[in-house]
């Protein structure tokens, strides 16, 4: 699987617990590539109430509520490929500074995070 279709992949399982959880259509997603030590490690998601994590390596989508509550863990190996004729799209949208998360700006120990220019 390349890494575009493992990307969609991922973006349809997380449309679809979304769905599933909260009845509502997945909308207003913003998205960020992670980062780890000059490595490629994964993509996060944001969205109104939720955010996750997906973690390249380990090919695992990991949930988490707004307050930073674990909910769930998807492996991409449970997941089937997306159909070639099945097209899907979420609506990104940058994040306002003033909407990001305190956590956000410190890695694991407290340190702040370094972000590319």
């Amino acid at each position: 699987m390349t890494n575009s279709q493992q990307l969609a992949v991922v973006r349809g399982m997380l449309r679809d617990w979304y769905s599933a959880r909260c009845g509502d259509p997945l909308e207003d997603v913003s998205e960020a590539i992670l980062i780890h030590d000059g490595f490629y490690c994964g993509r996060k998601f944001g969205f109104k109430d939720h955010r996750a994590v997906w973690f390249f390596e380990e090919q695992e989508l990991k949930i988490y509520s707004a307050d930073g509550t674990f909910l769930e863990s998807c492996s991409l190996e449970d997941a089937s490929l997306p159909d070639a004729h099945e097209t899907t799209t979420l609506k990104m949208s940058e994040s306002k500074p003033a909407e990001r998360h305190a956590a956000d700006d410190s890695d694991s120990q407290g340190e702040p995070a370094r972000r590319a220019a």
